[in-house]
């Protein structure tokens, strides 16, 4: 797995990999990673985002190495930064795995902001389920945007 380093102020590490919710006895798996040369906006791990809208323009496919989240938090400084406020997942597809993959580091997160849509129902219940499990609770359904706060940070975060 590369990793760069950035130096500003020690605050960024810059991997060179996609997330997913790869099996916790893995280090890291590789996968085809489906993109365009019009809309790279669009990228995904899932080829049908790509490939079910031709519009989009000819997909390029690349293989790249699969982590999961919980490999990136192990890294943070938890003296230093003892929460997250925010993450946000737009991953074309793979965002209930990515939500997956920040176990065990849950109660770290103030707020998750999740890329939603209505057409999405059932995946959005079972998003939304998932979450409440694991003590959020979801305040905004922006179309695109649905927010979440972690209820023991409540008071901790602001609700935009």
């Amino acid at each position: 797995l590369v990793e760069k380093k950035m130096d500003l102020e020690n605050r960024f590490c810059l991997i060179a990999a996609a997330i997913d919710n790869i099996p916790n006895e893995e280090l890291f798996r590789m996968a085809k990673f489906y993109t365009t040369a019009l809309n790279t906006g669009n990228s995904s791990l899932i080829k049908e985002v790509i490939y079910d809208y031709p519009e989009k323009g000819p997909a390029q496919v690349i293989d790249v190495p699969c982590i999961r989240l919980s490999q990136v938090l192990e890294k943070i400084d938890w003296n230093r930064f003892p929460v997250i406020d925010c993450i946000k997942i737009d991953t074309e597809g793979k965002d209930f795995d990515v939500i997956k993959s920040v176990d065990p580091f849950y109660e770290k997160v103030i707020h998750f902001r999740v890329e939603m849509f209505e057409q999405y129902e059932k995946l959005n219940e079972e998003i939304i389920a998932f979450l409440s499990d694991k003590g959020f609770e979801l305040f905004d359904k922006t179309p695109g945007d649905y927010k979440f706060i972690n209820n023991k940070h409540k008071n901790l975060g602001a609700t935009w």
